[in-house]
């Protein structure tokens, strides 16, 4: 079989996974995905970049809607609001290029296996492995940054792990590649370091190479910069620079965000920190072990870096993981240990499936010769053992988060038909759209169409001071609430200015009824 036509092959079997995955989510499934899905149908229908809802106060909106994405970037809205302009209004049809993105994976994980000079049959199962990606299933085939930047990342990485020298052709495309991973993801920019680097070791005359990079990288980026500027007049919003002084992951959601300073950050201490690094550092562990490396593949994966840690490609790679580790460890701590180490790493599995193979196919060959085995079978019976095993847990991670048990459970849209309960009773009340604060704002909006706020972090007072700015006559809590409001939710503290209406499942629904 040709190279070509076995990556063919390989991307139409993603297409036939991915695409029996992505049948199986009814909804987005969770805050981020919403978020996305909900900015593309307001693109989608002509509202432009805007979103009647607020799930943060970090860019201090006045009213809504707001402008869009100023927390978040925009490419994954922009490809869900392409799927459904082309193939009509819909999650499904929003699905799509994210599908399609998903399945070029096993290609690029058999291309990485190739270009590390892995023999024909463990190249081969780099691909089957992107095909069972373990926690990463679900999350593949939804409206978020995942597929979109777990491709882009990890084409980029490749490109800069062959010699480019001053080739205007080769720095152009790393610049779009760069480009679309900064639209996709904040952290995306991460990127440019294992870009400078190679354009450092690789490239005798930088002044052509470094302006055909900015230049790629413009040709995408440029038009959201120019958008900001219009908007906020600074070409990258700020909002997400408050981050850097949380001293707990809740205070993302605070509505005085004027208390997030250095100051006060510096003021709780260094023991804090460190044990917030400490908890950071542990949690990324975790994740780089039982997520990325599935567990079973670690070991392996590493052994297969260290076996090929002269390859240029493991360099980009390591400079990309390394500097992303302690991004989301040190100084995004409270971030990086929720799911943005999770979200980003994504743009690393390529090469954590295409390394596994040939780290197995080396402690094989060095168990072998030692207890005279059948070197070639006893590879084949250790590669089909580690795919069973890779194989079970996604199947066991995939029906536990989506399809659940018993079967048709459907855990994953829980939230969503929980608002639309919560939207039903809400329209016995009353008949206008009025603004509700809720605790996952794009999610209700989806589910009732009504405009939303985020439950601020704190105690109620702070919850009244932000459903009086926005104007919400509803207040919606639910078993995930802040800490402050605990005994709100248990009703063992009622304020005057709240009323108790209905309880729908294990959510109250509350009226703002006085200033």
């Amino acid at each position: 079989m040709t190279t070509r036509r076995e990556a063919v092959v390989w991307f139409a079997a993603g297409l036939a996974v991915y695409g029996f995955a992505a049948a199986q989510l009814r909804m987005p499934g969770y805050m981020d995905a919403d978020y996305y899905f909900a900015t593309s149908k307001v693109l989608v229908s002509g509202g432009g970049f805007q979103e009647p809802f607020l799930w943060n106060y970090l860019g201090g909106a006045n009213q809504l809607p707001q402008p869009s994405h100023l927390y978040w970037m925009p490419f994954a809205s922009l490809l869900a609001a392409s799927g459904q302009i082309v193939l009509g209004d819909g999650f499904r049809q929003a699905q799509i290029l994210f599908v399609i993105a998903a399945a070029a994976l096993p290609p690029l994980s058999w291309v990485y296996a190739r270009g590390l000079n892995a023999p024909p049959a463990s190249a081969r199962m780099s691909a089957i492995l992107a095909l069972v990606p373990g926690f990463f299933a679900p999350f593949l085939v939804t409206t978020d940054t995942f597929a979109p930047f777990a491709l882009a990342g990890a084409a980029l990485l490749y490109l800069l792990g062959r010699p480019q020298g001053n080739s205007w052709r080769s720095w152009t495309i790393a610049g779009l590649l760069l480009g679309i991973a900064h639209l996709t993801r904040v952290d995306g920019i991460l990127l440019a370091v294992p870009v400078l680097y190679a354009m450092l070791s690789s490239a005798p005359r930088r002044a052509r190479p470094l302006a055909a990079l900015a230049f790629g990288y413009l040709v995408v980026m440029a038009p959201w910069m120019l958008r900001n500027l219009m908007v906020m007049g600074a070409l990258l919003p700020s909002s997400a620079s408050r981050t850097l002084w949380l001293l707990s992951y809740d205070e993302l959601f605070t509505y005085s965000v004027g208390q997030l300073t250095f100051a006060r950050w510096w003021s709780a201490g260094v023991l804090a920190h460190l044990q917030t690094w400490l908890s950071a550092l542990s949690s990324n562990i975790q994740t780089l072990v039982a997520v990325n490396g599935l567990i079973v593949l670690t070991p392996f994966a590493l052994i297969g870096l260290w076996h090929k840690k002269d390859d240029p490609l493991i360099r980009m790679a390591l400079l990309y993981a390394g500097s992303l580790f302690l991004l989301m460890t040190v100084i995004f701590p409270f971030a990086g240990a929720r799911g943005g180490y999770f979200h980003s790493s994504a743009a690393l599995m390529p090469l954590v499936w295409a390394a596994a193979p040939i780290g197995l196919s080396r402690v094989v060959g060095w168990a072998g010769a030692r207890r005279r085995w059948d070197i070639p079978q006893a590879e084949r019976v250790f590669s089909g053992a580690l795919l069973a095993i890779a194989i079970a847990l996604t199947a066991w991670i995939f029906i536990q988060r989506v399809v659940g048990l018993p079967p048709g459970s459907d855990p994953w849209s829980a939230s969503a038909r929980s608002y639309v309960r919560i939207g039903a009773e809400l329209d016995e009340f009353e008949g206008a759209s009025s603004v509700v604060a809720v605790n996952n704002p794009p999610g209700f909006y989806l589910a009732t169409g009504r405009p939303a706020i985020v439950i601020p972090d704190g105690p109620p007072e702070e919850l009244h001071r932000a459903v009086l700015k926005y104007e919400a006559r509803w207040v919606v809590l639910e078993p995930n609430h802040p800490a402050g409001l605990n005994e709100l939710y248990a009703g063992s503290r009622n304020p005057d200015w709240l009323r108790l209406r209905a309880i729908s499942g294990s959510a109250r629904i509350y009226e703002v009824v006085a200033p």
